[in-house]
């Protein structure tokens, strides 16, 4: 099996869901190849932000800190093979090791 690796940063909530969404134009995107784009999407990232932000301030009586960055995003290199079963799989495997 060929190596890869994945690349995890905090997430920009501003901009990353219309990334993902790709509704907005991006001059590396190869347009002969979206319509073989797949995803699944559980809840939108202001939604997990929101969660985090309540669950905080239930835990600790104060607000989430300016800076904070709670919600971590990643870029996995893929083949033209991978499926998005694979990806699920990855996503429960990370997961179970982050929460």
């Amino acid at each position: 099996m060929a190596k890869t690796c994945i690349r995890v940063e905090a997430c920009n909530i501003g901009s990353s869901e219309r990334h993902n969404l790709r509704s907005k134009e991006l001059d590396y995107i190869r347009p002969e190849l979206t319509h073989r784009n797949e995803q699944w999407v559980e809840c939108s990232i202001a939604e997990v932000h929101r969660d985090i932000t309540e669950k905080y301030k239930e835990a600790t009586g104060q607000g989430l800190q300016k800076k904070a960055t709670p919600i971590r995003e990643g870029v996995i290199v893929i083949s033209e093979e991978t499926t998005i079963q694979q990806l699920q799989d990855l996503a429960e495997k990370l997961e179970e090791r982050f929460g």
